[in-house]
């Protein structure tokens, strides 16, 4: 049988036979297939593969070397020995069932050094003093890395598009470009793409170039045109959708607008363009007018080669966990550390006793008839007895965060509120463990204060306004009492949702000033 990840999860959890007896028993399989077994094997996903007992194969492009999930160790195996390994240049130079790939880089000063007021003409200046003001100040310096995240130069994104127009593989005898995705940086450097494109070529009436986000109902469509050889979009502008899984063998041209700092992505990234196309009739700079898919073009306008050349196994983030297991670890270590002489006081331990009950109860919650929950259930049931978490060793902290973390799931629907709790948890465990990040989280917590009491108009943030204003005092900070931080994230998380949305955000700014070429 072939089934997706969540389907499989879902048909051991839930699926009978006729009879009432479970469809999907550990010894159903003699042979489990892994696509893409550098991401599926891990998180919520490796349930799958602990409940069956069978044969297993991974397949992946790029396997995981990471600490905390390293696809080599799952399927015990030597560190960087696959069983069996076929590589790029086999597939293209001697079998040739991949086409190779030529990559154009080239720097511009803005996206490589950032914006300097002072190495600006005067007449940039002048744009420069209209765009960037804010509160009567105006910044002298804007860093490489706020570009295309919410500065946007139309000189900039112009060098680029023509780049591509010109330098591009075409097809119709030379006469239009062929399918190219543009990986952008989020949604509304998706969105400027787009606007510049348009207002440079205007004769395409604006369908030439579409976006393809998470966001828009209608983005499978696009991706679905997108496949089909003479239907527009012919260039897809994509936040994240394209990356992996998109075949489209006409496709000849990927633009690299953002940077990728994983060596596995960036190769899915590439792996776009590597299909044959037979019979695609191409014109590039390189051999003029030919037939059949000989190549396709990679523009990198963000240093990625340049990094991979340096950093030859890229950065790989860690496993994301969800706000509830993060809390819940918080919660656990906070636990732990109120068991020390130092927090003895009868209002430390009513808090702690508060919180024992809050991840007691979320235990209890758990669904049994999950596998995930069952294949750790010796674990859970020592934690659904309260008694469990009265005196914690470092034994059961390990068990709690690493076997039970994973598993909870919140009720709470405030998601705002629930990035609140989770933010002053990390406050108070990084001042109860003297650490460097306490300074941080402090001016961070001023700063959401601050914002709040612009808002004091709406009736329930005025009638906290005393707990606001006496963040910003030093008697606050100076007590060094950690009920005191408790108190503000009881009294403060239900405000958390007034906030505007994408408050706290930079806002969107435009502006054309005159970028160059640094290097190509």
């Amino acid at each position: 049988m072939f089934s997706t990840y969540p389907t499989i999860l879902n048909a051991i959890d839930d699926v009978k036979s006729n009879d009432g007896r479970q469809l999907f028993t550990p010894a159903h399989f003699d042979l489990i297939i892994i696509d893409e077994s550098h991401r599926s094997i891990f998180k919520k996903y490796r349930a799958i593969f602990e409940y069956f007992d069978a044969f297993m194969v991974g397949l992946t492009a790029t396997p995981k070397t990471d600490v905390d999930r390293n696809t080599y160790d799952f399927f015990e195996m030597e560190h960087g020995v696959p069983t069996y390994a076929y590589d790029y240049e086999t597939a293209v130079y001697q079998d040739h069932v991949l086409v190779p790939y030529y990559n154009y880089e080239v720097k511009t000063k803005f996206l490589e050094e950032g914006i300097t007021y002072d190495d600006l003409s005067a007449e940039d200046k002048a744009r420069y003093n209209e765009d960037f003001v804010e509160d009567g100040t105006i910044p002298e310096f804007i860093p490489s890395a706020a570009l295309n995240k919410f500065v946007f130069n139309e000189t900039t994104v112009d060098i680029v598009l023509q780049d591509l127009m010109e330098r591009g593989i075409k097809v119709v005898g030379g006469d239009r470009l062929g399918k190219t995705i543009i990986f952008a940086q989020n949604k509304r450097h998706a969105e400027f793409i787009l606007e510049r494109f348009n207002k440079l070529y205007p004769w395409y009436h604006g369908t030439f170039a579409q976006r393809v986000i998470c966001d828009d109902a209608y983005a499978q469509t696009v991706i679905d045109n997108f496949k089909q050889p003479e239907k527009e979009p012919h260039i897809a502008v994509s936040v994240d959708m394209m990356d992996t899984g998109i075949d489209v063998p006409e496709c000849v041209n990927l633009v690299f607008f953002k940077k990728v700092r994983s060596k596995a992505k960036f190769w899915q990234m590439i792996g776009r363009g590597t299909r044959l196309c037979k019979n695609l009739a191409c014109v590039d700079q390189i051999d003029g007018a030919y037939i059949d898919k000989r190549r396709f073009l990679i523009f990198d306008y963000c240093g990625n080669f340049e990094y991979f050349r340096e950093h030859k196994e890229g950065y790989d983030a860690r496993e994301t966990k969800t706000l509830s297991e993060n809390i819940f670890g918080k919660q656990v270590k906070l636990i732990m550390a109120l068991q020390e002489s130092a927090f003895s006081k009868k209002d430390y331990q009513s808090w702690r006793n508060e919180m024992i009950a809050v991840c007691h109860k979320q235990v209890i919650a758990l669904n049994a008839d999950l596998i995930a929950v069952k294949l750790r259930r010796q674990v859970v049931e020592k934690y659904k007895k309260q008694d469990s978490f009265l005196s914690l060793s470092e034994g059961d902290k390990g068990e709690l965060l690493t076997q039970i973390a994973p598993l909870i799931r919140s009720v709470d629907s405030d998601e705002f509120a629930k990035r609140f709790d989770n933010f002053m948890y990390g406050l108070i465990l990084a001042h109860i463990e003297q650490m460097p990040a306490f300074q941080y989280a402090k001016k961070q917590l001023c700063d959401t204060a601050s914002l709040l009491e612009r808002k004091v108009s709406i009736p329930q943030i005025k009638a906290k306004l005393p707990i606001l204003q006496e963040i910003h005092t030093d008697a606050f900070w100076n007590a060094n009492d950690i009920l005191l931080f408790e108190n503000v994230r009881k009294e403060l998380r239900e405000l958390i949702r007034f906030w505007d949305e994408g408050s706290g955000e930079e806002k969107r700014i435009i502006t054309k000033l005159t970028d160059s070429i640094v290097d190509r």
